[in-house]
């Protein structure tokens, strides 16, 4: 099965097209030849690019991905063939020496044991020995490592002891935490390989966003956390995947990360009465800028 695992190179290609006199010329960007690999997490938002970046008018992107449910998208686990095939086929997409952007992203086990493939080590060499791996094939390919939402939604509980009317205080800080260790993650890629572009792109904070929302009563596009029957939530299931929503803003998120597109221009038209456009710019632009693309 294919499922969820980060995939990350851009490039940006400013051009100025006919304008009336008077008006600010319209920025092009330029769409890169893209491979993403990782796991559910992942996948959806991965798959929706090619379509986002045609709305968006990015001419060039190109969309090849590769997913496997839970630690074995991991790039580590990938690395490790532990789906057999699975190592091959991201290597065949590399060969070619045309890839732009590789994104990958992770999966940790806060119980594992050293040596574990969901250790945070084994993690970090998995994503090193992928970098050098697509380096020796197209030394300018930019890379990003995808941090994404939380799992277990209903675990965050908060004050009042029920995870629908409070918990999004709790979600906040275990997912700032994850971050910042993420971030570290990427120093440490940085300072092995120092003349590549490595960025993060921390699209799981829509997430809390929405959860947010939906704690203080004002996430009208949903029913309940998890969806149930005929109750549709922000989340799919007690594991935490995705409904619609949170895709869609997840999307965004990864439209404005990856290439710097303003999403307050995006053309596509949702039935929400969320403006998850508002909240994906506001998601992209409070991010760490040391650790965003270099635009």
């Amino acid at each position: 099965m294919r499922t969820m695992i980060s995939i990350g190179a851009l490039l940006l290609g400013v051009g100025c097209a006919e304008v009336p006199e008077n008006e600010a010329p319209i920025q092009a960007i330029e769409g890169l030849n893209s491979l993403y690999m990782g796991h559910s997490y992942f996948r959806k938002q991965a798959e929706a690019m090619q379509e986002y970046a045609e709305i968006a008018g990015i001419e060039g992107h190109q969309t090849t991905s590769f997913f496997h449910g839970g630690y074995k998208g991991s790039a580590a686990a990938i690395w490790e063939d532990v789906v057999p095939g699975s190592k091959a086929n991201v290597e065949a997409e590399l060969d070619a020496g045309d890839i732009q952007m590789f994104g990958m992203t992770l999966f940790v086990d806060a119980d594992a044991v050293e040596g574990d493939l969901t250790h945070p080590d084994s993690q970090v060499q998995g994503m090193k020995n992928w970098i050098e791996y697509a380096r020796e094939r197209n030394p300018d390919t930019i890379f990003f490592i995808a941090l994404p939402w939380l799992g277990g939604p209903l675990t965050y509980v908060g004050e009042t002891g029920d995870p629908h009317t409070s918990g999004y205080l709790e979600y906040e800080a275990a997912i700032l935490d994850s971050e910042e260790a993420l971030e570290g993650m990427v120093d440490e890629l940085r300072e092995t390989f120092t003349d590549s572009e490595i960025f993060l792109n921390a699209y799981g904070q829509g997430s809390l966003e929405l959860r947010t929302r939906y704690n203080q009563g004002n996430l009208p596009d949903v029913d309940t956390l998890v969806s149930d029957g005929d109750q549709l939530g922000i989340h799919s299931d007690t594991h935490g995947h995705a409904e619609q929503l949170l895709t869609d803003l997840n999307t965004l998120i990864w439209m404005e990360s990856l290439y710097g597109y303003n999403v307050l221009d995006f053309e596509k038209e949702y039935s929400y009465e969320t403006d998850i456009k508002a909240i994906a710019h506001e998601v992209a632009e409070r991010q760490n800028p040391a650790y965003n693309r270099e635009l």
